[in-house]
């Protein structure tokens, strides 16, 4: 007997853990960047080291990388839908859950806005402010508009799982 490669209802699931695992990407990113731009601009400052160009430009590339953190969260995001696409298509289901799935839709949106709160909460600290505004702009957007974004890949996930030929049913 053949095992599912996905449980029904799971891809919901999995769709929340994605954007829990991208607010924690995004507060760690917020604090990696502000400890990494303090930290930074303390070292040149200092006489030591700033006799160094090398030190200087070394230090300088890499307070850079900080803007990357920003790409992975769209990264994730991205792959994440393309993989829900993609796998939608081989899990068996039956057209009589689909009542249960919309549920699963919905309360994973209520999930998705106490996320988008904490988000917002933490984002709004004084000393992330200038972070967020400049080097986190895709990952305040994505985390903002986190039940939209969560409702469009839910959708999506539904059209994929029962817009088979068969109907939904076994392939």
């Amino acid at each position: 007997m053949a095992r599912p490669l996905l449980k029904k209802g799971q891809s919901l699931f999995d769709v929340i853990l994605v954007f829990f695992v991208i607010l924690i990407m995004g507060i760690m990113g917020l604090l990696w960047t502000y400890v990494s731009s303090e930290l930074t601009g303390n070292l040149i400052n200092t006489t030591i080291i700033n006799e160094s160009a090398e030190a200087v430009t070394a230090l300088q590339a890499g307070d850079d990388l900080n803007k990357y953190w920003d790409l992975l969260a769209l990264a994730v995001l991205i792959g994440f839908a393309l993989s829900m696409m993609i796998l939608g298509f081989f899990i068996r289901s039956h057209p009589i859950f689909l009542p249960i799935f919309i549920g699963l839709l919905v309360l994973g949106f209520i999930i998705m806005v106490v996320i988008q709160q904490v988000w917002i909460q933490f984002s709004e600290f004084a000393l992330f402010q200038a972070i967020k505004d400049s080097d986190f702009t895709i990952t305040n957007h994505i985390l903002t508009f986190s039940g939209i974004y969560y409702s469009i890949i839910g959708l999506i996930a539904i059209v994929a799982i029962y817009a088979k030929p068969e109907g939904g049913r076994d392939f």
